[in-house]
């Protein structure tokens, strides 16, 4: 568990949302600070992120070469899954590679430059749409809320990470550093964004839903959460990982203060452990498949996002 030394030393040197444990521990089990290296560890999978915090890329594979080494003499570690910008190899002879993706130029992480790059006459033009917004706290999530995410979580590009991404939304509704951003139109909720603010001086967009038939309502819920966190004095806001090429663009608009470098993954499992992978290590949904037939489960490729969902 994280002392308080080293919970102030990752808000003083936060640089990626995957050392988001406000909401990352939801899913990824409990978060961990080893010789800088940002861990998660949930009884069987180890979650590795990127490189040491506070620490220049260049040395910092050995580092974390020599974090997952100490952890897998743990014989309760089944899995590794490691995401970041060092070419790794496997932790030994008692490892298999079961998932590996080299860098994608368009999947980095994005941080946008605030207050927010926009023409003001734009966001006029979509308030005269008749849009109305709101921001504040909620306890729990409503059913227009749930009927978004649905139409989200079913569309074809979301894979089963993503939407146990989705899902884990609730674990930070509550918390005071939360606030949920909505637009109605109509008298119905058009679209909703949940974004904290957890590191002080450090916001970030924990996910999104929008109704797709109401045009501009993504443009206006993100230009209200930036304009927001710009007002509290923030220099930037983290966006998540763009994923692809559109998503990537669209965020970019915004004004982008900085960018993360493209990354690999690897997922390792240990020989002879005997526990299926079921394609994605989330501990949710890894307690939910354990009770299917083999047969029965749904089989998605393996996809990083951060932890941040959400539609354009």
């Amino acid at each position: 568990m994280l002392s308080r030394d080293q919970a102030d030393f990752i808000a003083d040197h936060f640089d990626s949302v995957d050392q988001d444990y406000y909401l990352l521990a939801g899913i990824w089990g409990e978060p961990f600070l080893c010789d800088g290296v940002m861990c998660y560890f949930d009884g069987e999978t180890l979650q590795v992120v990127g490189s040491p915090l506070g620490s220049p890329l260049d040395g910092g594979a050995a580092r974390v070469r020599e974090v997952i080494g100490k952890w897998v003499r743990d014989e309760r570690v089944w899995f590794v899954n490691y995401y970041g910008p060092y070419d790794l190899s496997q932790p030994g002879r008692d490892w298999d590679l079961v998932y590996s993706c080299a860098p994608r130029p368009w999947n980095v992480e994005l941080f946008a430059r605030l207050p927010p790059h926009c023409r003001r006459s734009d966001i006029r033009r979509l308030e005269r749409r008749g849009y109305q917004t709101w921001a504040g706290r909620r306890d729990l999530l409503t059913h227009e809320h749930l009927r978004l995410l649905r139409a989200l979580a079913r569309r074809e590009s979301l894979l089963a990470s993503d939407v146990g991404s989705l899902t884990n939304l609730v674990s930070i509704l509550r918390g005071e550093a939360t606030t949920v951003f909505e637009a109605r139109a109509g008298g119905e909720l058009a679209g909703f964004l949940v974004a904290h603010e957890f590191f002080p001086g450090h916001p970030l967009m924990a996910g999104a839903a929008f109704d797709l038939t109401r045009a501009g309502v993504s443009d206006l819920l993100y230009h209200q959460a930036l304009r927001h966190y710009a007002e509290r004095g923030a220099p930037e806001m983290a966006m998540g990982y763009t994923v692809d090429e559109n998503l990537y663009r669209y965020k970019a608009k915004w004004g982008i203060a900085r960018r993360g470098p493209p990354s690999f993954q690897f997922i390792w499992q240990r020989v002879g452990c005997g526990e299926p992978f079921n394609d994605c290590l989330f501990w949710p949904w890894r307690l939910l498949t354990a009770k299917l037939p083999p047969a029965d489960a749904v089989k998605i490729a393996v996809q990083h996002s951060g932890g941040v969902v959400e539609s354009t």
